[in-house]
């Protein structure tokens, strides 16, 4: 199948780049001013929370010392990818604003950004641990290693490798790669304590209990922990920040710098969100992605707030949320104020900063515009298939009425314009049926022509078109046609709203506004002139 002209583009590019750019170790320190962090996820699926979250401590801390933010795709293992994921990841760092220095579509000095297209690199980085002798061929089959790991089990041990291969001579390593056996590469450890002094959880030592690990798997593919050390240091990273969940590996990565005979970053691991009810965040729960929430109509400057909540760093309190820019956090950020201990999402933020930051953009003219153009494009795209009066177009384009709509839905009633598509605000869009209405009519009598009357003089008479001023008007009128409120209420009601229960008349009218509410009233009385008939 062809390459899209793009992909085509972008491998030629980094063609040239490898070309000048070969593995080597003779610079194996580096001293940096410029902090470099990266984020580095793998493309196992759509990005979650606990992602965005790691993402956004990243781009904090580089944008914080004015440093570079990177973004590297890790799919060496080729049988987790799942189609379309990297460009997924892409989309939502763009959407959320996080937006990389470097990465695969950025490009910069030390790609490519995406494992894959390394492959190269790390075939070289194994022959300079081989000529050090740090490393060798393992041949061992699958079939023998899961008997060693249910020969553990039963002896209740920790599984793993016994190091078989470690001493094969150089004749036998190369009669066994004549016969075409498939192998991988194993580093020698002797030693797996290690210590570090993380950023975050402080002093932390390990004595890391594994056999020699794999570094290269028999596809060619590197795995992770061997393409992640090789990548950090080529792409001279300064600060790794990453889940608290990756402390464990730390170990197997400090023992690979060391092989290599390279200063290891900086590790600060971030402490675990977990759901309100103290479970962890899995990525088999649809409502942590962060497309659920993109979805669901939630501003990426909301979900990043709510992402601050938990676990520090921000100086913010899950008592007062605010709705701050990224550039707000970006300035609040510090490294040394992300706690130890893990956190819990509470959704009644999510509705706090949603609902703070929709007010705070009614208050100018250019924030309430921009509410105003994605409220109207938001209900024409829910009823672009359903059928409606044209009047019904002319009151969704009506943008003065919706946004005294939206200054109406909140604080109380909505959250997110996309409330305004819920079943108890359906009476908006969708003009009551002419046959239900025509029929509803016909069963009240003739009171029910000088009742849409009175509803229309008010109306049009009304000095503020408001929930209350409207009521006091109709009650008023009311009293001095002497009509019954209960008789008059529900048939406005109806003719409005398409029930004879509900809120109240003037409310009712006031969402809808002065034009559909005159439009609906006048449809209603020549039906009662035909139901009279």
């Amino acid at each position: 199948m062809a390459l899209p002209m793009r992909q085509i583009t972008r491998k030629i590019f980094w063609r040239k780049v490898l070309s000048r750019c070969r593995f080597s170790t003779s610079c194996t320190h580096f001293h940096h001013d410029i902090v470099r962090v990266r984020f580095a996820p793998s493309p196992t699926g759509y990005l979650h929370l606990g992602s965005l979250r790691t993402a956004l401590f990243n781009y904090c801390q580089a944008k914080t010392n004015g440093g570079v933010f990177i973004l590297r795709i890790e799919d060496t293992d080729q049988s987790r990818k799942v189609e379309g994921a990297t460009e997924s990841i892409m989309k939502v760092l763009d959407w959320a604003g996080l937006s990389p220095d470097e990465g695969p579509l950025v490009g910069g000095e030390h790609g490519p950004y995406i494992q894959s297209e390394r492959k190269q690199i790390y075939q070289e980085a194994t022959e300079t641990l081989l000529k050090k002798g740090a490393v060798y061929p393992c041949f061992c089959t699958e079939n023998r290693l899961n008997l060693l790991r249910k020969e553990a089990y039963r002896r209740k041990e920790i599984p793993k490798y016994d190091n078989k291969c470690r001493d094969l001579t150089t004749e036998e390593i190369e009669e066994k790669k004549s016969q075409g056996i498939p192998w991988v590469v194993r580093l020698r450890v002797d030693d797996w304590s290690r210590a570090w002094d993380d950023m975050v959880y402080g002093h932390i030592a390990i004595n890391h209990q594994e056999g020699d690990p794999v570094l290269m798997k028999a596809d060619g593919y590197p795995t992770y922990h061997f393409a992640n050390v090789v990548d950090d240091h080529l792409m001279k990273i300064t600060h790794v920040l990453r889940g608290e969940e990756w402390q464990s590996s730390t170990p197997k990565h400090l023992v690979l710098y060391q092989a290599f005979g390279w200063d290891p970053p900086k590790f600060a691991h971030l402490p675990l969100i977990l759901n309100s009810n103290g479970t962890k965040l899995s990525k088999r729960q649809g409502d942590i992605t962060v497309d659920y929430f993109k979805k669901k109509g939630y501003s990426p400057r909301v979900l990043l707030n709510y992402l601050t909540l938990t676990g520090g760093g921000f100086g913010t309190s899950s008592l007062t949320p605010e709705c701050f820019s990224l550039d707000q956090l970006v300035q609040k950020f510090d490294l040394k104020n992300v706690t130890s201990h893990s956190g819990r999402l509470h959704p009644q933020n999510l509705e706090i900063l949603s609902r703070k930051l929709l007010l705070a953009k009614l208050e100018t003219k250019e924030g309430q515009n921009e509410l105003v153009q994605y409220t109207i494009q938001l209900v024409k795209d829910h009823y672009r298939n359903r059928s409606s009066d044209e009047d019904l177009a002319k009151f969704i384009f009506n943008e003065d009425h919706i946004g005294s709509l939206l200054k109406w839905a909140l604080p109380e009633r909505i959250t997110r314009p996309e409330d305004l598509l819920g079943e108890q605000f359906i009476f908006l869009w969708e003009v009551p049926d002419k046959t239900d209405i025509a029929t509803f009519l016909q069963k009240t009598g003739e009171d029910s022509h000088m009742f849409i009357n009175v509803g229309l003089e008010i109306v049009d008479t009304v000095e503020q078109f408001e929930a209350e001023s409207i009521n006091a008007a109709l009650n008023k009128k009311a009293k001095s046609l002497k009509i019954s409120l209960k008789k008059l209420m529900p048939i406005l009601r109806y003719v409005l709203f398409s029930t004879v229960e509900g809120p109240k008349v003037g409310e009712i009218m006031f969402a809808l506004g002065k034009e559909q509410t005159v439009f609906r009233l006048q449809r209603a009385l020549e039906l009662s002139d035909i139901s009279a008939v």
